[in-house]
């Protein structure tokens, strides 16, 4: 994970405000540290609201979840200057039980895919063979929407696979595919080693689709839960393995000086169901 941007939070937890999982989200009792600022004049309650200079902030906690619950994570926004619109993607990003990151390569998986491996792979392999499957077989993908996972079971209780690896190209040859990979294999794979085709699947967001922002506040929200939820895209759901929950802000912008600054503020995450 890049450039994560840390906020010091002095007593929020004492002031967390109520039904709120997050602590400090109204970020009045906020330090600012690193590409991040606390802004006193400009805010959307209270006294303070926090500017992303560049790139992305995201909250330190790891909330815990309840695979039962329907979560709901709002927040509000403005660019700090009209000539300087910014981007806003307010998302969630899970964890599993060990507290290691859930990427989107490793909960989808794509069809009826499930194969083995036709000859054993070594630690440090760019390329696996792979027996005929249901497998999309387009040459060079886009990057990361496609993706290979090792050690898959049929029962599909190995999701999140942690393995998973995204594909630069798929070739038939004869009875069997070559696959190319984007990184090294981390690990030995003998031949028979269970293999599935995932596809990518992308975090829960909700995002300026229709234009920049202005500098009027506006609130942007998503809801994620067990099942589904009216208007929701299928990646709000609650990913499987998903026990812990991170809150992250993304601001479309990388540049390090006179770029778009983001203000956020009052970024709430509630139980709702």
């Amino acid at each position: 994970m890049r450039n994560v941007i840390v906020i010091s939070f002095l007593g929020a937890v004492g002031m967390m405000q109520a039904g709120n999982l997050l602590p400090g989200g109204d970020f009045e009792c906020a330090e600012a540290v690193r590409n991040t600022r606390l802004e006193t004049k400009l805010v959307h309650s209270g006294t303070a609201s926090l500017a992303i200079v560049y790139d992305m902030y995201m909250f330190p906690e790891l909330i815990l979840l309840d695979p039962s619950k329907t979560y709901r994570l709002s927040g509000w926004f403005r660019s700090l200057a009209a000539d300087k619109p910014s981007g806003i993607i307010l998302t969630i990003r899970y964890y599993d039980s060990a507290k290691r990151p859930i990427t989107p390569w490793s909960v989808q998986p794509a069809g009826s895919s499930l194969s083995t491996l036709a000859s054993g792979a070594k630690v440090g392999d760019r390329q696996v063979l792979v027996k005929h499957s249901d497998w999309k077989t387009v040459g060079d993908p886009s990057p990361g929407s496609l993706v290979i996972a090792f050690d898959a079971r049929e029962d599909e209780s190995d999701l999140p696979n942690l393995s998973a690896i995204p594909l630069t190209d798929i070739q038939e040859q004869g009875d069997v595919y070559r696959i190319s990979l984007v990184q090294p294999l981390g690990a030995d794979y003998p031949v028979g080693t269970k293999v599935r085709q995932h596809r990518y699947r992308d975090y829960p967001w909700a995002y300026d689709k229709d234009s920049p922002l202005g500098t009027d506040w506006r609130q942007y929200s998503l809801t994620v839960g067990p099942r589904a939820v009216r208007g929701n895209a299928v990646q709000n759901f609650l990913w499987k393995g998903a026990v812990y929950a991170r809150v992250a802000i993304l601001t479309r912008n990388m540049k390090r000086e006179n770029g778009p600054v983001l203000l956020a503020d009052d970024i709430r995450l509630e139980i709702v169901d």
